[in-house]
């Protein structure tokens, strides 16, 4: 599983048990998130296996919000 989109990461870390114990029950071990390093509060691997992030214009996308992106539009 994929989180596409979250206002902020610290409303996932305060949800992730719950919504982890839901994924479970389905079948579902892992959840990828967009994130700089690792994240206080859950538990997981980070690596940079993706390399760099580009964007366009000045402001940097936020962490979390990837509805933009190639996966999301065009799918797997």
């Amino acid at each position: 599983m994929q989180l596409i989109y979250c206002r902020d990461i610290c409303e996932y870390v305060a949800c992730a048990g719950a919504i982890g114990r839901y994924l479970l029950g389905r079948g579902k071990v892992s959840v990828i998130l967009d994130a700089n390093g690792s994240v206080p509060g859950l538990v997981g691997i980070y690596t940079e296996k993706r390399g760099r992030k580009y964007f366009r214009g000045p402001h940097r996308p936020r962490l979390a919000d990837l509805t933009d992106t190639e996966l999301v539009l065009y799918g797997p």
